[in-house]
């Protein structure tokens, strides 16, 4: 499972960081093997090479250079060329808050590429273009795996969907909602 992440602030790094330290595990149980691709954050990039994600284990980003100027298509790109190469899947974890990359996720779903993401952006915004997502997902045979909070931190989306699917029917959920 080849990965990129977009967004290195705090909670990127911490999640570069468990991915990580947890990926032995994963390997283990699951027997899916975990390799960091590439990290990108607002203005430069680490597209890695295979087993180079150990240089942001412990979460800092390294000071040895190897960046080069944030390009998202471009961070795509690499790791749908690293799962290629190696048979594996390609996915992109956005944590950030940006439009950019959720501008961006139609093109990558299409492409084959997972994205996982807490962005509020494309559930929020246009319409079309949720939808065009949604269709890019089936298109491509990727997954587009979103989760957002309310009420202080609440998990919403998934309880709703694991209500639905299991035959319950959701008539109205109502709330004060954030501005988002």
């Amino acid at each position: 499972l080849h990965v990129g992440v977009v967004g290195y602030g705090l909670v990127g790094a911490t999640f570069v960081r468990q991915a990580l330290a947890g990926a032995g595990r994963l390997e283990a149980e699951l027997g899916v093997r975990l390799e960091l691709a590439g990290v990108a954050r607002s203005a430069s990039m680490l597209l890695l090479p295979e087993g180079g994600g150990q240089v942001l284990a412990d979460g800092a980003w390294p000071s040895a250079g190897g960046e080069v100027p944030t390009n998202l298509r471009g961070l795509a790109d690499h790791i749908v060329h690293a799962a290629a190469a190696s048979g594996g899947r390609a996915v992109l974890v956005d944590n950030t808050a940006a439009e950019g990359p959720a501008e961006l996720y139609e093109e990558w779903l299409a492409a084959g590429v997972d994205v996982v993401t807490p962005n509020k952006r494309a559930g929020s915004g246009p319409r079309d273009r949720y939808e065009r997502i949604f269709e890019a997902s089936r298109k491509g045979g990727s997954r587009f795996l979103y989760e957002a909070t309310v009420g202080a931190g609440l998990p919403i989306i998934a309880p709703l969907q694991g209500l639905v699917s299991a035959g319950d029917s959701v008539r109205k959920v109502e709330g004060i909602f954030s501005g988002t």
